[in-house]
């Protein structure tokens, strides 16, 4: 697997990004939990940007039924009244869970059955809780590729840049660039401000989606 290395200043402006960008939502955490070990840089920088808590975690090895019962909005039997249901949307927290890269997805897929298992297992209203109140983030092993092919794995409509997973296939995310009309030499992500994640393309093209741009760059939409 091709590695991309980033600089400490790098990883301090991604992770800012991504606390504006929540900063912009709607959403906010009540408290932040940190995947050990990956996970623990990042999460403490958010929980700092938020002012809020932070937790950790220790996937495959760690079960936490107090942060399933925060999740799931548990209501002890000593606070209901007679009749009352076990879950109340008042008492979920917002939790968001943090990683530094997510390949496979099992650890995260651990995370969903262990708290769902910790608490009423069986109950509807985890079938709203995961990607509402309880949210992950975590960084992207995706790799960008440019040169001079004109397929990739089959599809044709791949030309001079593509967008792969860890794995080599094609990532879902991707947008196909069909329109490129020739060889990419350069690609660059920037971590700069408003443009951070941005993905900028040099090369032997003089036309980049749809547009004449004589200019041998394009800002890539992937």
């Amino acid at each position: 697997m091709e590695q991309l290395i980033i600089s400490d200043a790098e990883f301090k402006n991604l992770v800012h990004k991504l606390c504006r960008d929540i900063a912009n939502s709607d959403w906010r955490p009540d408290y932040v939990v940190g995947l050990t070990r990956g996970g623990l840089a990042a999460a403490t920088m958010i929980s700092h940007y938020f002012d809020v808590a932070m937790e950790t975690l220790k996937p495959q090895s760690e079960s936490n039924c107090w942060m399933a019962e925060d999740a799931f909005g548990y209501v002890p039997k000593d606070e209901r009244g007679s009749g009352d249901a076990d879950t109340d949307p008042a008492y979920r927290k917002k939790i968001l869970i943090v990683d530094d890269i997510n390949d496979t997805g099992a650890t995260l897929e651990w995370i969903r059955k262990d708290w769902t298992s910790s608490c009423l297992p069986n109950h509807a209203a985890w079938n709203v809780i995961w990607n509402n109140n309880v949210r992950f983030a975590s960084g992207s092993s995706d790799i960008y590729v440019g040169g001079e092919f004109t397929q990739y794995s089959g599809s044709k409509d791949v030309k001079y840049f593509v967008r792969l997973k860890s794995d080599g296939t094609i990532s879902s995310n991707f947008k196909e660039h069909g329109e490129l009309n020739g060889r990419v030499n350069t690609i660059y992500v920037s971590t700069e401000g408003g443009n951070s994640g941005s993905v900028y393309l040099g090369g032997a093209f003089t036309q980049y989606p749809g547009i004449v741009t004589g200019k041998q760059i394009g800002r890539a939409h992937v």
